[in-house]
């Protein structure tokens, strides 16, 4: 599975800004395991990991509650800090991908155990995450996504630029969020030179010619298990597996054959060659960009550690 969906983004792990190796880029020895992993690859230190999500997340929701109180919402003294986004409570709040938090999220070759593959298919074994549904005067005091129509103010308090949660935003990296198109989704966030890099990336080493022949081998594999898929993203992401809360018998077969074939034809050991050779290209090209967005996102955690400890 290439890292192209929007999902979950990723600080920089190293002591010295660029300076230091990353475990499984430099031994041939490395397991499947080992190479399928975000953290094996060269641009995973210059996006977020877990842990520094949910520290941001906290003191997001920190300094959001505080906001909503004071613009009239008392009961979010209380409110345990929500995972996900808000979403708009007359537009769908439900978004499943078979594969989205199937411990894949973290792997970027989609999966490599034939066991859970015939357990789970694509499927996580977690069931799909639901957005919360907040009522529109809340949702609105939170995000600031006015439309026409949409009150602008909260118990006669005006809401903030990007609502409270924009605003612990811009406290937090004391700038306001990037904004651009990529791919034709709308992206508004703070890592989008991350996620562009990322994109290149994966753009370039789709059409190198060792990561074809990946490819073409591990299709023709398949083939031999009776599926037709070009390649594995195309095996993961077939329409079909996105109908039901389970997987099919079908969509079971299909991953542990993907991951048979994966294993037979050294397939995660070949696209992670190329992966690492591209990405390593484009940081030496993109160094000082990159060196800014390391320092910027060490400010912020250390912002997020500051709100949530209470010392602001």
């Amino acid at each position: 599975m290439r890292r192209s969906t929007p999902l979950v983004l990723l600080l920089a792990a190293c002591g010295a800004l660029t300076a230091c190796d990353l475990p499984g880029t430099h031994h041939t020895a490395a397991s499947d395991k080992d190479l399928n992993t975000l953290t094996a690859l060269p641009l995973d230190r210059y996006g977020f990991d877990r842990a520094d999500h949910k520290l941001l997340n906290e003191a997001r929701w920190t300094l959001g509650k505080k906001c909503m109180v004071g613009l009239g919402f008392p009961g979010f003294t209380a409110l345990a800090p929500p995972s996900a986004d808000p979403a708009r409570p007359d537009e769908p709040g439900t978004v499943r991908l078979p594969s989205a938090d199937l411990d894949l999220g973290d792997k970027p070759y989609g999966i490599d155990d034939p066991g859970q593959g015939a357990k789970t298919g694509y499927h996580s074994p977690s069931p799909a995450v639901e957005n919360r549904k907040w009522p529109m005067d809340q949702y609105l005091a939170l995000t600031g996504d006015f439309r026409h129509g949409d009150a602008r103010q909260a118990h006669g308090h005006r809401i903030p630029e990007g609502g409270c949660l924009g605003q612990a935003d811009r406290r937090i990296y004391g700038s306001r969020p990037e904004q651009d198109t990529l791919g034709g989704i709308r992206f508004k966030g703070y890592e989008l030179t991350f996620i562009r890099l990322m994109r290149q990336a994966n753009g370039e080493a789709a059409k190198d010619p060792a990561h074809r022949r990946a490819d073409k081998t591990w299709s023709s594999c398949m083939k031999k298990e009776g599926f037709s898929f070009k390649d594995p993203d195309d095996a993961q992401y077939q329409a079909e597996w996105f109908a039901g809360e389970k997987a099919s018998r079908k969509e079971r077969r299909a991953a542990e054959a993907d991951a048979n074939c994966k294993r037979s034809t050294g397939y995660i050991k070949a696209v992670h060659e190329v992966d690492v050779r591209i990405e390593k290209r484009l940081i030496a090209k993109n160094r000082t960009l990159l060196d800014g967005v390391v320092r910027r996102n060490r400010a912020a955690l250390r912002n997020a550690r500051t709100i949530t400890e209470g010392r602001s």
